[in-house]
C-alpha cells in the first residue's frame, strides 16, 4: 500500500474517532485540524527518501496520542475531571509524546514535520486543548473569532466554572498569544447572560484582556424555565446580593488559577451588574480596577470605606433609572479618600454603549466611554 493511500484511510479513522467525541460544531473543527495535520505530514514525507520505519512510528505516536486525547477528554465529560486537570493532562501527553517524535526524527525533520522547534510545537498544540476543553456540556461549542479588521485571533466559547452553590456557566474569551495579560469579569445587568454581554467580553479579548462573563442566575435549580426576558428581569432582581457577591469570588478565584492570567482582576458592571460591582468591592478586596455602566448606589453610604481599588463610573445624563448615583457617589467617595472618575453623557439614555437598542444607543458616548474603559484598565490590570 502506497503512503498516501494509507494516509488517505487514517484519516477516515480520524474522522470517526472525532464524530463519537462530538456530534457539534466545535468536533467537526476538531476533526478539520486534525486532517490537515496529518495532510500536512503526508505533503512533507511523500515523495521523499525518507526512512519508511520512522514514518509509520511517527503516524503510530499520532494515532496513539489522539486515542489518549479522547479518554482524557471522556473523563473530563463525565466529571471526573477539572477543566484545570483536564487541560494539564492532555499538554502533559502531548508534551510527552513531541518528545518522543524528535527523539525518532531527530531535530531538523522534527521542524519540517510541525513546522516549529519542539517547544514551540507543544504551545500550538495547548490552544487545540483550550478549545476543546472550554465547551459547555449543556451542548454549547468552543469557536475560534478572527476579527477581520486586524487578523487578530481571539479564543472564546461558554465554559462551566465552580461555585459554591454550584456550577456556573460562563463566557470566556482571551486574545491568542502567549503572555499572560490582565482579566476582566462582566457582570451583566437586567437582560441577563445575553448576546450582548457575550459579545463584549470578546471585545475586551480584542484589546488584550481575558474577559469571563458569568451567568449569574446559574445558581438557580430551575435556571432554564426563564425564558422571557420579563422572567429574566425578574430572576435577576431577586437574587440575594450576597449570593451574586459569592458567585463573583469563585469567578475570582477561577481567574486566579489560570495560567494565562497576570492576577490582577477588574470588574465592569452594567445597570442592575453596576450596583452589584460596588457592593462586591465593598466586601471583597481582590479586585484591582471596577468600571461602572449606569447602576445605583449601594445602599449604605458608609460601606464606601471598604473599598480597596480605584473606580470609574459612566452615567447617561438621561436616565431616570441611576440619577441617584452620579448626585452623591462623587461626594462619598471624596469623603472616605477613594480614587473615583466619573462622566456624566449629555444627551444620552440608560444603556447608551447597546449597539443592539437603537432607541439607546449612543454612538458618541458609547465609543468615549469605551476608549476611557480600556486605558484606566490597562493602567490598572496590565501593570
Amino acid at each position: 500500500m502506497d503512503l498516501k493511500r494509507e494516509f488517505d484511510q487514517r484519516i477516515a479513522a480520524i474522522h470517526r474517532l472525532d464524530k463519537l467525541t462530538s456530534s457539534n460544531e466545535s468536533g467537526e473543527n476538531y476533526m478539520d485540524i486534525r486532517r490537515s495535520e496529518l495532510q500536512a505530514m503526508a505533503d512533507v514525507f511523500v515523495g521523499k527518501d525518507l526512512d519508511d520505519i520512522k514514518f509509520r512510528q511517527i503516524d503510530r505516536l499520532q494515532v496513539e496520542l489522539h486515542k489518549a486525547e479522547d479518554k482524557l477528554y471522556q473523563i473530563y465529560d463525565a466529571g471526573k475531571l477539572t477543566p484545570e486537570q483536564y487541560v494539564e493532562s492532555v499538554n502533559a501527553a502531548v508534551s510527552e509524546n513531541l518528545k518522543k517524535c524528535e527523539e525518532i526524527l531527530g531535530e531538523e525533520d522534527f521542524i519540517k514535520l510541525f513546522g516549529a522547534p519542539r517547544s514551540v510545537a507543544v504551545g500550538l498544540m495547548e490552544k487545540e486543548t483550550f478549545l476543546r476543553v472550554h465547551h459547555s456540556r449543556r451542548g454549547e461549542k468552543a469557536e475560534t473569532y478572527i476579527d477581520s479588521s486586524d487578523d487578530q485571533n481571539l479564543i472564546a466559547g461558554i465554559i462551566d466554572y465552580p461555585g459554591r452553590a454550584g456550577t456556573i456557566r460562563a463566557h470566556l474569551a482571551r486574545p491568542d498569544f502567549n503572555r499572560r495579560a490582565g482579566a476582566v469579569i462582566l457582570v451583566h445587568g437586567e437582560s441577563g447572560f445575553d448576546s450582548h454581554i457575550r459579545e463584549i467580553s470578546r471585545r475586551f479579548a480584542k484589546d488584550g484582556f481575558i474577559a469571563l462573563a458569568p451567568d449569574l442566575l446559574s445558581r438557580l435549580a430551575d435556571r432554564e424555565r426563564y425564558g422571557s426576558a420579563e422572567d429574566i428581569d425578574k430572576a435577576i432582581k431577586d437574587l440575594s446580593e450576597e449570593a451574586v457577591a459569592e458567585d463573583l469570588n469563585s469567578a475570582v478565584t477561577f481567574l486566579q488559577k489560570l495560567d494565562f492570567c497576570n492576577g490582577r482582576i477588574g470588574l465592569v458592571g452594567y445597570s442592575w451588574g453596576g450596583k452589584q460591582s460596588l457592593n462586591y468591592v465593598t466586601k471583597y478586596e481582590n479586585i484591582d480596577a471596577v468600571v461602572l455602566y449606569y447602576g445605583a448606589n449601594p445602599d449604605r453610604v458608609d460601606a464606601m470605606q471598604n473599598i480597596s481599588c480605584p473606580i470609574m463610573g459612566h452615567y447617561a445624563a438621561d436616565d431616570h433609572e441611576s440619577i441617584i448615583a452620579p448626585n452623591w457617589l462623587p461626594a462619598a467617595m471624596a469623603k472616605f479618600g477613594k480614587t473615583f472618575d466619573m462622566k456624566i453623557y449629555e444627551k444620552a439614555r440608560h444603556g447608551f454603549d447597546d449597539s443592539t437598542n437603537p432607541e439607546r444607543y449612543h454612538p458618541e458616548a458609547a465609543e468615549d466611554s469605551w476608549n476611557r474603559t480600556i486605558r484606566f484598565l490597562k493602567k490598572n490590570l496590565h501593570g
